[in-house]
């Protein structure tokens, strides 16, 4: 497998306005917020998880993977008791 080449910072900068297309847009198209991007872009964020991870590859300023498969996270509410009891204790 071949690795791809990973651009710099700036590189990403230029290729996005090669493209012709704004921060705004590119951001936009890719369902992210502009700050995020600009964030990035300036080193003002890790890029080592979530959302600043997938604008780091997307960019093409990091090596790695997008699991498009998982959501976020959603604590889940566990159903409370219809009449607003507390558990008893066991005897």
């Amino acid at each position: 497998m071949t690795k791809k080449r990973v651009m710099t910072r700036k590189e990403a900068r230029e290729a996005i306005s090669r493209q012709g297309k704004s921060l705004t847009q590119w951001a936009e198209e890719r369902g992210m917020t502009l700050s995020t991007v600009r964030d990035v872009l300036r080193k003002e964020r890790p890029c080592h998880f979530g959302l600043s991870h997938k604008a780091a590859v997307l960019l093409g300023i990091k090596d790695g993977v997008i699991d498009e498969e998982v959501r976020p996270f959603s604590p889940k509410v566990e159903p409370s008791d219809a009449q607003g009891s507390t558990p008893s204790k066991p005897a």
